[in-house]
């Protein structure tokens, strides 16, 4: 999605044979991961049925917190302890 928001390539980058817009792009591949989240077989899929569901959290977090990597970095494979924020979380039970 940046790049397809991006200036476009250069004519000779456009001019190869698989050449596809960014933008095309993009939405290809929004399509496939709405897909593989609505295909969702975790029994079959075992721990790959997992990767979809990292990227659509990966997408939210873009959406509501731009500087979660920066987080994730220091804590990796936490993705959804980024999801609530530090601000806004739940009180704790008494």
């Amino acid at each position: 999605r940046a790049a397809a928001s991006a200036p476009p390539p250069e004519p000779s980058f456009r001019a190869l044979p698989d050449y596809e817009p960014y933008q095309a792009t993009a939405w290809r591949m929004g399509e496939r991961l709405r897909r593989e989240l609505a295909e969702l077989a975790p029994g079959e899929q075992q721990r790959v049925a997992f990767y979809p569901i990292g990227g659509a959290l990966a997408l939210l977090l873009d959406a509501t917190r731009p500087a979660w990597k920066r987080a994730y970095g220091r804590r990796p494979f936490g993705l959804t302890a980024l999801l609530v924020s530090p601000r806004k979380a739940a009180p704790k039970a008494p």
